[in-house]
């Protein structure tokens, strides 16, 4: 008898924690559905477009600077 009430005792444990775990999951969904609207992939996609491009411009400048002292270092100007 003693192993049979472990047993429902664990069952009801799973229970509780698939509970649980669907009202967060269902609460996170909600969320993000509140802050992003449908489009939740296309909005969180195009707020990182920003950061990549600013990347992007910021090494070319890091680039163009490498080259530019290169090249006034080589000719003898600096």
């Amino acid at each position: 008898m003693h192993q049979r009430s472990a047993r429902a005792a664990t069952v009801a444990y799973d229970y509780d924690d698939q509970l649980i775990e669907a009202a967060a999951v269902r609460r996170e969904r909600l969320t993000t559905a509140f802050l992003y609207g449908p489009d939740s992939l296309r909005r969180q996609w195009s707020a990182h477009l920003g950061g990549a491009l600013a990347g992007v411009l910021l090494s070319g400048l890091a680039c163009a600077g490498c080259v530019g002292v290169a090249y006034l270092t080589g000719s003898g100007i600096l």
